[in-house]
């Protein structure tokens, strides 16, 4: 890519209260190898009160700390989202952009220097529709817990066949991808992120774009680096947001999620299902426990095959993280078609909105 045959590329990336982090994201858009005047960087704020706004002012105005930057930087530019919620930063971010290619990013995420350029050309290299990267998930606190909850989300057992989790080792087709750059016809063909989905509007939107059609391609040779929950509380409040949101997802949109993630649903099913029944028939009981069992001895064999001195505490990550999102999805199944009960997140939409700019 020469010259004019370089494509515009729009950054989008939704923020909101991002103060401590939101410097750091800067910096890794600004250290792209990318053309400068080929690019452009659209803050899509949720109405920031902690600096978040000032220091996407000062990257834009060449202010403060970033005063340094050449005058053939990307241009920067700070909208509004009164709405608070990712799927509607998107859309405004979607339809601002002038590029030829759109990213939709994250706040809390640092990407390789060679991020845009090398989706933009494994993009025109293959006629994807578009192109993410591997996440390489990073310990969120330096403790024994905080590096084992990064590990149990890059492996199989945690999370599945999910390719942008458990890394390729040359680009391929995938479901989705980490942070991907779009053709702007995508938007066309998909239309725009479904404003109802306060979560996983991104599985959906990819699934859609699947069904029409599109490819999306997943290319190990670029990086995001994704800060993980720290704390076990964390992971297990986040876990249970996405279990829910993937089932509640049924009522806003056709099938919002992938077979897999399913699993822990079923998994948590099956033991609520024989425990309860064990009342009735007690030998259901023994069903209950072989279920737990056969888990317990799946997670102990994965940790085993695991190095280092904290691979100990990843059948207990894995437990966790299995048992919220699954109850998270058997809640929201439990709800879904309650008469005259709407859903916890339609009677209290700011707390899930608080939950939801807490980190994706």
């Amino acid at each position: 890519m020469t010259g004019s045959h370089i494509p515009l590329a729009s950054l989008i990336i939704p923020c909101r209260n991002e103060g401590k982090s939101i410097r750091q994201v800067i910096d890794s858009l600004l250290e792209q190898d990318y053309p400068g005047d080929r690019l452009e960087i659209i803050f899509v704020d949720g109405m920031s009160t902690d600096g978040t706004r000032e220091a996407v002012r000062e990257a834009s105005m060449n202010e403060g700390r970033f005063a340094h930057r050449a005058s053939g930087a990307p241009a920067i530019r700070l909208l509004n989202n009164p709405e608070r919620t990712t799927s509607v930063a998107f859309n405004i971010g979607v339809n601002a952009a002038r590029g030829d290619v759109i990213f939709t990013m994250g706040a809390h995420t640092r990407y390789s220097p060679n991020y845009v350029s090398g989706a933009v050309a494994t993009m025109m290299e293959s006629d994807a529709d578009a192109v993410g990267s591997v996440a390489v998930t990073e310990p969120g606190r330096d403790t024994r817990v905080g590096r084992t909850i990064a590990r149990a989300l890059a492996t199989r057992f945690g999370v599945g066949d999910s390719l942008m989790r458990v890394g390729v080792t040359a680009p391929r087709e995938a479901d989705t991808a980490s942070c991907p750059g779009y053709r702007r016809s995508a938007f066309t063909r998909a239309g725009r992120f479904n404003p109802r989905l306060v979560r996983n509007q991104d599985i959906e939107f990819n699934l859609r774009l699947r069904r029409a059609g599109g490819l999306i391609v997943v290319d190990p040779r670029i990086r995001s680096f994704y800060r993980a929950r720290g704390r076990l509380r964390d992971l297990v409040r986040n876990c249970f947001a996405n279990g829910y949101w993937v089932i509640r997802g049924l009522r806003l949109s056709r099938t919002p999620f992938s077979p897999r993630h399913l699993v822990p649903l079923a998994f948590v099913g099956a033991l609520a299902v024989s425990a309860a029944a064990a009342f009735l028939w007690p030998p259901a009981a023994l069903l209950a426990a072989l279920t737990g069992t056969a888990y317990a001895l799946a997670a102990g064999w994965v940790a085993l095959r695991q190095t280092g001195p904290d691979r100990a505490l990843l059948p207990m990550v894995f437990a966790a993280m299995h048992a919220s999102y699954g109850l998270g999805s058997l809640w929201a199944l439990l709800t879904l078609w309650w008469p005259g009960s709407p859903p916890f997140a339609d009677r209290h939409p700011q707390i899930v909105r608080e939950m939801m700019t807490n980190g994706h």
